[in-house]
């Protein structure tokens, strides 16, 4: 029986409230699965909407037009209701039940969480013209969060409380024939690549299955909950990052579209339990190489992605090098007239052999993350 308390209660007022408010905003965007189809430009979909109108064969036009320059702004909100439930019992089973003073731990629950698959945020966007088809933009993006459903767990309500995120900082010289170059806080070459499909629902969930329980602690027959949490075990699409990077991206061409990145990972949080907290690796650089394609095929639609990337970077408190290196990829088709779709991402990382604590089990350092993930059906 799951529990409902004020938490919820306030949830679903306020989820409510939401959907009222938005009917009128959505309604006219509703479109066909195939002209949706038709019409994605090829970046993830429910991460981006900016959608531009194809050729027959599915790649972009119209790149860099006059009606593209000025400012344009965009703001969302993805807000979640995470239920939860865990079936066995006992008691919880080492740190952190003493601290916290919990027995026999309920064993379902609910959370009104911002769903960190895509987080709530806004955004602005300056174009201008500067000579010869060149264009410059400068981009700011804010991550506006309150607990966040990759921090939230049986005990934790609001996980890291509320977080305003600088997500994009940065400017971009871009040209039709010459492609863009990125520089300033942003997304790395490959990152994205691991996790294509054609199922129009990455605003809820995809490959990246961390997002969805993370922190939650695993619960074991017999004993309970017990220290370990979900994300200790997870390999998600761990190629490419967030950050300092200076990027080039090559102009759209029969359907593909590459690029190449180095830079640092870091992460700058205005507003969390501090005022302004900047996480920032330091000492080596993360280099990486993605491509994407995008493409229509008669009456099938394919998506696919590679990545491949080296991280040297540490943290300013790290106490064992980092000598990451991952590759993956995805590929996603779809039969435009049925719907029916299927995608599949893969990727492995490799980590150091130097490490500080070798497991307790097999005496040696962590080894391999590997994921394979999988998601078919059909779209209406």
């Amino acid at each position: 029986m799951i529990s409902i308390d004020g938490s919820l209660i306030r949830g679903l007022v306020l989820a409510a409230g939401m959907a009222l408010a938005g009917v009128s905003v959505f309604e006219p965007m509703v479109m066909t699965q195939k002209a949706q189809a038709q019409e994605d430009d090829g970046e993830e979909d429910g991460k981006e909407d900016e959608k531009k109108k194809p050729g027959e064969n599915g790649e972009g036009e119209g790149e860099g037009g006059e009606d593209d320059l000025g400012w344009t702004f965009k703001a969302k909100t993805n807000r979640a209701m995470l239920l939860w439930g865990d079936a066995g019992g006992g008691s919880f089973a080492g740190p952190p039940a003493p601290e916290l003073g919990f027995g026999n731990q309920r064993q379902r629950g609910v959370r009104f969480v911002d769903n960190s698959n895509d987080n709530s945020g806004a955004e602005a966007e300056y174009k201008f013209p500067i000579a010869n088809g060149w264009t410059g933009t400068i981009k700011f993006g804010l991550d506006a969060m309150y607990a966040r459903s990759d921090f939230v767990d049986q005990f934790d309500r609001d996980g890291d409380g509320t977080v305003v995120e600088l997500k994009d900082s940065l400017f971009e010289l871009g040209h039709d024939r010459f492609g863009k170059l990125i520089v300033g806080l942003g997304d790395s070459a490959s990152d994205g690549t691991t996790d294509l499909n054609l199922a129009y629902s990455n605003f809820v969930a995809d490959a990246e299955v961390s997002n969805w329980n993370d922190s939650f602690f695993l619960r074991t027959a017999g004993i309970g909950l017990t220290p370990l949490r979900w994300g200790d075990f997870f390999a998600g699409p761990d190629v490419g990052d967030s950050g300092k990077f200076v990027k080039y991206v090559t102009p759209k061409f029969m359907g593909f579209e590459a690029a190449v990145a180095v830079g640092q990972p870091m992460e700058v949080l205005l507003f969390t339990k501090s005022p302004l907290l900047v996480e920032e690796h330091v000492n080596g650089l993360l280099t990486d190489f993605g491509i994407k394609y995008f493409r229509r095929w008669g009456d099938f639609l394919v998506r696919a992605g590679f990545g491949i990337f080296r991280n040297t970077t540490e943290e300013h408190d790290a106490e064992e090098p980092t000598e990451d290196t991952g590759i993956g990829g995805s590929f996603a088709v779809m039969h435009l007239p049925t719907g029916l779709n299927i995608a599949i991402n893969h990727a492995v990382t490799r980590h150091t052999d130097k490490c500080i604590e070798p497991g307790i089990v097999t005496g040696k350092c962590r080894g391999e993350d590997e994921f394979t993930y999988v998601k078919g059906g059909v779209v209406k």
